[in-house]
C-alpha cells in the first residue's frame, strides 16, 4: 500500500510517522516549503501535490476549512481517500459536491496535543487510541464496504483501536467529548484568570484547563463547523451546571449525589477491552460495533472477517 498524506503538521506528520513505523510506503507533502524541508530532514519522501496521485490511499491532514479549495482536484483520484478532520458531515457533504465519484471514507483519530506543527508529530501518538472510521448512509456497493476494510485493516496494523460510526454520530459524539471541553477549558481559565489564583492552581486547574493552550483559529474553526451538535452538548451541559448551583444551598448530600454519577462513569474510563468477538464484514455489524462502544481490533480472512471488542463485561 502507497500511501500519502497532505498536510504534515501535529496529525498529519504523526500519521505519516506512525504508517511508516508499520511498514508502509508513505510520502507527504505539505504547502509550506519550511515544513517539506523539515520532513526531509527526518528522512521521509517529499512529493509536490501531483505526486500524491500515485498513491493507493490518501489522507488529508488540513483544516476543513481549506478543503474546498482542494477537493475540485482530487475529483479523478482513483485511489480511497480519507481525512483527520474532527468534524465529518460538512467534510462529507464537500466531497459529494466537489468530487462525488472519489472513493471517500472519512476519519478522526482520537488523539492530539495542545502543541502543533511537524515537530511535535508523534508515530506512537495514536497507540490504543481510538480512530473513528464513517461508513456512509447507504453503503450499498461491495467496492464501498471493502474501502472501509482496506482501511480499517491498515488502521489496526498501526495500533489503534477503529471505531465504526456514521457522520453524524460521531459529530454529536465529539461535540461532547472534545468540542465541549474545548469551551469548558477556556471559561474555567478565565474565571480563574488573576494572580493569585494562578499561583496557587495545581491538579484540578491543570487537568480541566489543558486544552485551553491550543490554537484559538484551530479550535474556532473546529467548534464552529459542528454548531450545530455543540449547541446540543452546550445546552445539557449548562443544565447540569444549572442543577449544581442549586444543589450547593442544597444539603451537601444532595450535592454528593449529583457528583455521583460522574464519579463512576469517570473511574470506568477509559474503557478496558473484554472479550473478543469475530464476525463477517457488513454494514450493519459494524455500526452495532460502535453503538455499543465497541471497536475493531484486527481484519482476518482476507478482509472477510474481523476481530472486535467491548468495553469490560459489556454484552455484544
Amino acid at each position: 500500500m502507497r500511501i500519502a498524506v497532505i498536510g504534515l503538521g501535529l496529525i498529519g506528520g504523526s500519521v505519516l510517522r506512525a504508517f511508516a513505523r508499520a511498514g508502509c510506503d508513505v510520502s507527504g507533502f505539505d504547502a509550506d516549503p519550511r515544513v517539506r524541508d523539515a520532513v526531509a530532514e527526518a528522512g521521509f519522501e517529499v512529493t509536490d501535490r501531483d505526486g500524491c496521485a500515485a498513491a493507493d490511499v490518501l489522507v488529508l491532514a488540513i483544516p476543513a476549512p481549506h478543503l474546498p479549495s482542494l477537493l475540485p482536484s482530487l475529483s479523478d483520484f482513483p485511489g480511497i481517500v480519507t481525512d483527520v478532520t474532527s468534524v465529518k458531515t460538512p467534510v462529507a457533504d464537500a466531497m459529494k459536491r466537489y468530487c462525488p465519484a472519489v472513493r471517500y471514507v472519512g476519519g478522526h483519530p482520537m488523539a492530539g496535543k495542545e502543541v502543533s506543527g511537524f515537530a511535535a508529530s508523534d508515530a506512537s501518538l495514536f497507540d490504543g487510541r481510538a480512530w473513528a472510521l464513517c461508513l456512509g448512509e447507504e453503503v450499498s456497493r461491495a467496492q464501498e464496504l471493502d474501502d472501509w476494510v482496506t482501511l480499517a485493516d491498515l488502521l489496526c496494523r498501526m495500533g489503534v483501536r477503529v471505531v465504526p460510526t456514521t457522520a453524524a454520530r460521531h459529530d454529536d459524539a465529539v461535540a461532547r467529548i472534545s468540542h465541549l471541553p474545548h469551551l469548558l477549558a477556556a471559561a474555567l481559565t478565565r474565571t480563574a484568570a488573576e494572580p493569585q489564583a494562578l499561583t496557587l492552581a495545581a491538579g484540578s486547574f491543570s487537568d480541566g484547563t489543558r486544552v485551553a493552550a491550543s490554537d484559538p483559529y484551530l479550535v474556532s474553526a473546529m467548534c464552529s463547523a459542528n454548531a450545530e451538535a455543540l449547541h446540543d452538548a452546550l445546552d445539557d451541559c449548562l443544565a447540569m451546571l444549572d442543577e449544581a448551583r442549586r444543589k450547593l444551598t442544597a444539603s451537601r448530600q444532595d450535592l454528593a449525589e449529583w457528583l455521583t454519577p460522574a464519579s463512576t462513569a469517570r473511574r470506568a474510563w477509559p474503557p478496558r477491552a473484554g472479550t473478543s468477538h469475530t464476525d463477517a464484514v457488513t454494514r450493519d455489524k459494524l455500526l452495532h460495533i460502535g453503538v455499543v462502544g465497541g471497536w475493531v481490533e484486527s481484519v482476518h480472512d482476507g478482509r472477510a472477517e474481523i476481530l472486535w471488542r467491548v468495553p469490560g463485561d459489556s454484552l455484544p
